[in-house]
């Protein structure tokens, strides 16, 4: 029986000002893309943190900007990388040797 990984919490996407290195191999402790197919890894649900000095608009600014970056990164890593959006795309890729993003929105803090 082959056993697939399910990692529900990564915060890379607003750890690290470069997420290119995300597709080497990296010793600080944070995810990426080598380490993730080396140990049987499928899904991955990327997170955006907002810092805590951020609110409103600003808090809105700042995840759009990490959202933008992340996506970008996603089409220039096709081969490896894959964003889940529905059920059907995750039927459709779930099959491949392939990182796949997923999405889930929440807002902390509001109220």
């Amino acid at each position: 029986m082959k056993l697939a990984v399910f990692d529900a919490h990564n915060d890379s996407l607003t750890e690290r000002e470069d997420l290119e290195a995300l597709t080497n191999r990296l010793d600080d402790g944070h995810w990426d893309l080598v380490r993730f197919a080396e140990g049987g890894g499928r899904w991955q649900i990327a997170a955006i943190f907002t810092p805590p000095k951020f609110s409103g608009i600003e808090a809105l600014a700042y995840a759009l900007n990490h959202l933008e970056r992340a996506l970008d990164w996603v089409e220039r890593h096709r081969d490896k990388v894959r964003l889940i959006l529905t059920k059907r795309d995750l039927k459709r890729w779930s099959h491949r040797n392939l990182a796949l993003v997923g999405r889930r929105f929440t807002a902390h803090g509001s109220g």
